[in-house]
């Protein structure tokens, strides 16, 4: 997975918890279940789409052979996973030179 691929995710997951636990809170309020469960499926949408990258994230960090990468990522979860996105490294440049036969 390319690590493009990991931010949209990761940021996407986010957005999607952050306005879930606010429909949640509105719904809490107002004693709407219906809103409530939007919310809840909302908030749980975004959850296992930062799950998703973060399983995309160790990959990535693992077939480069990052291990200190991965540690992080690993340990710290969303924090690790945040620090990689933010400073880590990208993925290495495809080597394009033709093979001699």
């Amino acid at each position: 997975m390319r690590k493009k691929t990991i931010v949209w995710l990761y940021v996407i997951g986010i957005i999607a918890i952050a306005v879930g636990e606010g429909v949640a809170f509105a719904a809490a309020s107002s004693s709407s279940t219906a809103l409530a469960l939007v919310g809840s499926v909302l908030g749980f949408a975004g959850i296992i789409l930062c799950l998703i990258s973060w399983i995309g994230a160790l990959v990535a960090t693992g077939k480069q052979g990052r291990w200190g990468w991965f540690v992080c990522v690993f340990l710290l979860s969303g924090l690790g996973e945040l620090i990689y996105l933010i400073a880590g490294p990208g993925l290495p440049a495809k080597d394009t030179a033709p093979v001699a036969a």
